[in-house]
């Protein structure tokens, strides 16, 4: 039997564990393989979702989902992480002083008026607010993006086909 709807009861632990190893794939700096860890974090809530779903094939489809829910628990986890980090430490201004000066180089290229004038508007507590705001909406479709597609992919791999 294909199955077409999720049940979240049997979903959610296999989420939570996904999205917790997405969380550490991107805390930690693995080189570049924070994608393909929270495609593995999505591989594996799937795969977990399939050992309590007996007798059925999991569809491409719902494995995306099951997988997105794992980025959206990842991400989460992730948030709170980043926010008590900034809270905790000086991470908040090491990480203002970063974004100003990728500001100050990008000035630097292309001085003008209006740049100028866009520049001082992010340097002011608001501007900096919204690249933090852009940046967590970023950083959500990745965990979302990189979640989904290896939760379809789990669901290809690891379909099972009935056979009499």
């Amino acid at each position: 039997m294909e199955h077409h709807r999720i049940d979240w009861r049997k979903a959610l632990p296999g989420a939570a564990l996904g999205g917790l190893v997405g969380t550490l794939g991107m805390a930690l700096p693995l080189r570049g393989l924070g994608l393909g860890v929270l495609a593995g974090g999505g591989f594996l809530s799937v795969f977990m979702y399939m050992r309590r779903q007996v007798n059925t094939s999991i569809t491409p489809g719902v494995g995306a989902k099951v997988g997105a829910a794992s980025g959206g628990i990842g991400f989460g986890i992730f948030a709170i992480l980043t926010v008590l980090g900034m809270l905790l430490s000086d991470l908040g201004s090491v990480l203002r002083d970063q974004a100003l000066a990728a500001i100050d180089q990008t000035v630097a290229r292309s001085p003008g008026a209006l740049t100028q004038e866009m520049v001082q508007r992010m340097k002011s507590p608001e501007g900096v607010a919204v690249l933090i705001a852009i940046g967590l909406v970023v950083t959500l479709i990745i965990f979302l993006v990189g979640s989904s597609l290896g939760g379809a992919i789990a669901a290809k791999a690891l379909g099972r086909s009935k056979r009499p």
